[in-house]
């Protein structure tokens, strides 16, 4: 392979850059770079020409983004770090530390992801050897030469982060000099770590966080420091793979030290062979090579490849036809160990919405299928999902520069629908892997009201967080239920008990802001939206609307699979534990849909709270029909009265609302038109998202509505006073007479003003 003039210019500049940028390098040679308009200034750090304001940002942002970031404190870890020390012991039995450090990144912003010490130390590594001045120049026999070469293979071979920053380089047409020295940030360095350790990773990304041009670099280091080795590079099409193929591969291959660089044995437009041409039969080094190809169902597993590389996976539409074909040859029995162990390696990595029809909602359905795995801990599927929030491209002023143009801007000077345009900005600018798959299809609040108060979720301290947990009945156990009953005992009320990291998140049936406080009558209502069969996708959902607050204080949101009374009765005890009348202790009032609540109605009259229940002539007159004469119609007209009350309660409180879950469903319950023609409301996927919360809410909301007569007042015991009343007792003998007894007398307080909702 002969070495252009041109790309020997543009090395010889590359490593005056070097030497430039750590304050060595002569004048003479500096007035070289400047001419070559590789730099601007002779002053290092203002290249750019850039104001001390502005370098300062600069400086700031980098900082934070940058993978070295906490060098200062690196001298407090061991020396000499080995792959040993941070690869993990399995790439299917997780650890629980792991699993949080990829949770902090997959459920929050990136900046807060927490700290993994095996990834510290695989950054302290490559950040050591980086340190280093020496090159190959710096060895003068031919013995140090090698002993130099073998160094430097072994570590590139070991650490690919200290390889993309030390030799990697990067196609750039807007910088004069034609490229630009790689150097990773955060982002990247989670990448690279994941990468080594060997695991599957399924991504889900921003626009432009340069994840294709890191794989691009990581598919060269397999190459050349791996012998024998095959990886398939698989794009959404032709066109594409070529692309990717001249700027992602062959570009920084061509960037490498000739010494370090193998022979090239193939250069075609889809393959890449690195082998020395030897007699027909043999195999030369390293006999390495990559395909990249068009998607099809044998692409991870036709030619038994190490790695597959699946670009932009959400314009692939046989994605899941894919993975199932390649899935068999993933695995293998290690006949040393005898474990079951990943054998190849699979990535792939989208930015969730689809450029083209064909690959629309595929990317998704494979996205929820795997995460649901990873939530499950069911970790023998072998993925390990990831996140990138709009943090890894940009600092919170370029956000909110760009979410102003997308949010008023754009769309005057594009003429385009404003809430399309807020929902591209999110789109590119994702906070949650959910924004990957917005749609601008028209949602019931605004973006604004969504965000919003995913934000305000998300800045609740530690002690304003919601609790999760379950509850547990309380029995009068001198009252025992028939043998056939689920129950040992007549049901008299609930205690909350909270999970905390220790515990199985799955245990969790509901999630507690605001706890009841007693002594309020007509302060909590409740209402449901059930489950009619033992499985299925969607959850049984029992919200709590606290009339005085104005809020939402409490969430039922749990299928438990084939137990629905087990769904049934957590409803029930969310109804008792919000019951703060004092003395006679019953079940809040509860709204429950009619069509499918029927078993629900029955298990609550049967465990004796059919008095707790809102008959459908009760409801206001814009929601009264249907065939049942308890609960509420979801059909009809009435279907459209209740989206009417739910966009009341959610633009009107939606400030006062801190459990985000009703946010995320927010997030895809769109308006569709249905094949007669007919605007309806729902989820946006109906296998992958859910409505079940907004709906419970909502009946809620009208359950309080349907008792408008009724005021939210407190009973205060007054100290020291009390009633004489008279209760009737059956004697011995089964006569009855009248015992005096001695009750608390009680003040009647009612809240003419709404206190603070945190405290």
């Amino acid at each position: 392979m002969s070495i252009d003039p041109e790309v020997s210019k543009k090395r010889y500049h590359k490593y005056l850059l070097q030497q430039y940028e750590k304050g060595v390098l002569q004048p003479d040679k500096i007035q070289k770079l400047i001419e070559a308009g590789v730099i601007k200034t002779g002053v290092p750090g203002r290249e750019r020409g850039t104001s001390s304001v502005e370098l300062q940002k600069e400086k700031n942002w980098e900082k934070m983004m940058d993978p070295f970031a906490d060098s200062g404190g690196y001298h407090m870890y061991k020396q000499n770090i080995t792959k040993k020390d941070w690869a993990p012991e399995s790439l299917l039995d997780h650890t629980p530390e792991f699993v949080h450090w990829i949770d902090s990144m997959l459920y929050g912003y990136f900046p807060n992801k927490i700290e993994y010490k095996k990834f510290t130390l695989y950054k302290i590594q490559a950040y050591r050897w980086l340190q280093e001045t020496d090159n190959i120049a710096s060895h003068h026999t031919d013995d140090a030469k090698r002993e130099y070469k073998q160094r430097e293979y072994d570590r590139n071979n070991e650490n690919s982060l200290y390889y993309v920053n030390q030799y990697g380089e990067l196609k750039e047409g807007d910088i004069s000099s034609g490229y630009v020295k790689y150097q990773a940030r955060e982002h990247h360095a989670v990448i690279c770590y994941l990468f080594d350790c060997g695991y599957n990773v399924n991504g889900g990304k921003g626009r432009q966080i340069g994840w294709t041009s890191i794989m691009g670099l990581l598919a060269i280091n397999r190459l050349v420091f791996q012998a024998n080795y095959y990886i398939k590079f698989v794009t959404e099409d032709k066109e594409t793979g070529e692309e990717i193929f001249n700027d992602k591969i062959k570009y920084p291959f061509g960037a490498l030290p000739r010494w370090m660089m193998p022979k090239v044995k193939s250069d075609s437009g889809t393959r890449f062979w690195l082998s020395d041409k030897i007699k027909k039969g043999e195999k030369g080094y390293p006999n390495s090579r990559i395909d990249v190809v068009a998607p099809k169902k044998t692409a991870i597993n036709g030619g038994s490849p190490q790695l597959v590389l699946i670009d932009e996976a959400d314009n692939i539409n046989i994605l899941g036809a894919m993975l199932n074909e390649g899935r068999p040859t993933m695995f293998w029995n290690n006949p040393v160990t005898g474990k079951f162990e990943l054998k190849r390696q699979v990535w792939l990595w989208g930015s969730g919405v689809p450029k083209k029809i064909a690959g629309s909602g595929e990317y998704e359905r494979e996205w929820y299928r795997l995460l649901g795995l990873w939530e499950a801990k069911k970790f023998d599927s072998g993925f390990v999902p990831v996140f990138f929030s709009w943090h890894c491209r940009c600092d919170k002023a370029e956000y909110e520069k760009e979410k102003s143009w997308y949010y008023g801007a754009r769309a005057m000077k594009e003429d385009i629908d404003l809430e399309t345009s807020k929902t591209q900005f999110h789109q590119h600018y994702p906070s949650s892997f959910k924004d990957m798959f917005l749609t601008t299809a028209s949602t019931l609040v605004s973006r604004d009201i969504i965000e919003g108060g995913i934000d305000r979720c998300r800045k609740l301290t530690p002690k304003q967080q919601p609790v999760y947990g379950f509850f547990e009945p309380i029995f009068d156990e001198s009252e025992p239920m028939p043998m056939e009953s689920d129950l040992p005992y007549r049901l008299i009320g609930a205690k909350f008990i909270p999970i905390d990291d220790t515990d199985d998140f799955k245990k969790a049936s509901v999630c507690i802001f605001n706890k009841p406080e007693e002594g309020w009558i007509n302060r909590y209502w409740q209402g449901t939206d059930p489950i009619a069969t033992e499985s299925g996708h969607s959850k049984f959902a029992s919200a709590i609307w606290d009339e005085y607050l104005k809020t939402i204080p409490a969430l039922v949101n749990f299928r438990k699979q084939h137990d629905h009374k087990y769904s049934f009765l957590q409803s029930i005890l969310l109804g008792l534990y919000y019951d703060t009348t004092p003395d006679i202790k019953t079940a809040t009032k509860e709204l429950v849909e009619a069509n499918i609540g029927t078993n629900y109605t029955d298990y609550k009259e049967m465990k004796g709270f059919f008095e707790s229940l809102v008959f459908n002539s009760q409801l206001p007159s814009k929601v009264i029909g249907g065939v049942r004469l308890i609960g509420i119609d979801n059909k009809g007209n009435r279907a459209n009265a209740i989206v009417d009350y739910m966009t009341e309660l959610f633009r009107t409180y939606h400030d006062r609302i801190y459990i985000s879950t009703f946010f995320e469903q927010l997030t895809t319950f769109v308006q569709a038109v249905s094949k007669s023609g007919k605007e309806v409301w729902g989820p946006m996927n109906v296998s992958m998202h859910y409505d079940d919360a907004l709906y419970a809410a909502t009946y809620a909301y009208i359950c309080r509505l349907s008792h408008m007569h009724l005021y939210p007042t407190r009973k205060v015991i007054v100290p020291e006073r009390f009633q004489v009343r008279h209760k009737l007792v059956r004697q011995k003998d089964y006569s009855v007479i009248r015992v005096p007894i001695k009750v608390p007398v009680y003040e009647i307080h009612t809240g003419e003003e709404v206190p603070a909702l945190l405290h």
